[in-house]
């Protein structure tokens, strides 16, 4: 009887500790992108070799919060080529991926994955989690995307293996969207002033 109240003590303390940590971390996130966010723009336009591994370091730090990374990617993909931004945002994003996953698989005892499950399209919520298409096909859903189905992914304790070469296809395809998309709208901006 004394041991299951200290192990219940242990799994509280627990929850606490990632809880405030991915406050921490989520409120640092907001902070450096408010606060110095005209460095950040000046660093990946200037940073020359450095610029690959800046612009992959923000998008695998950036990537699990809120926080929108697409502008990194065009800003990359501007800056120097569209090829740089989606090879660059790929790679990014699969990082973000898996400390998403990380996140999850740490936190699934307080993660309401199922009920995030729920709010997917119904032709989602009937594909397991460790299937490709659940893994390929839901982070292409508006609304939803990687993060969700990062999250569920972690907390359900997907395959590694699976998981990687999913999220690396799915990293490939969003950032060769944003990438030459985002190239190409400032093309046109840049004819029509």
């Amino acid at each position: 009887m004394v041991t299951k109240a200290v192990n219940k003590n242990k799994l509280s303390l627990s929850k606490i500790f990632w809880r405030v940590f991915s406050i921490c971390l989520f409120a640092a996130m907001f902070y450096l992108l408010i606060n110095e966010s005209s460095r950040m723009k000046a660093l990946l336009e200037n940073g020359g070799v450095w610029t690959p591994i800046l612009g992959i370091l923000l998008l695998a730090l950036l990537g699990p919060t809120p926080v929108a990374t697409e502008p990194i990617i065009i800003l990359i993909s501007v800056s120097y080529s569209p090829f740089w931004g989606m090879v660059i945002g790929a790679i990014g994003n699969t990082f973000a991926m898996f400390i998403e996953y990380a996140v999850a698989y740490k936190l699934a005892e307080i993660f309401d994955y199922k009920k995030e499950k729920k709010r997917l399209p119904k032709f989602l919520q009937k594909i397991p989690a460790n299937n490709i298409y659940f893994l390929i096909i839901g982070r292409m859903v508006p609304g939803y995307g990687s993060k969700i189905i990062s999250l569920i992914a972690g907390a359900e304790k997907v395959d590694l293996k699976l998981y990687f070469w999913t999220s690396f296809i799915s990293g490939i395809f969003g950032a060769f969207v944003i990438s030459y998309g985002g190239f190409g709208l400032d093309f046109l901006l840049k004819l029509n002033s």
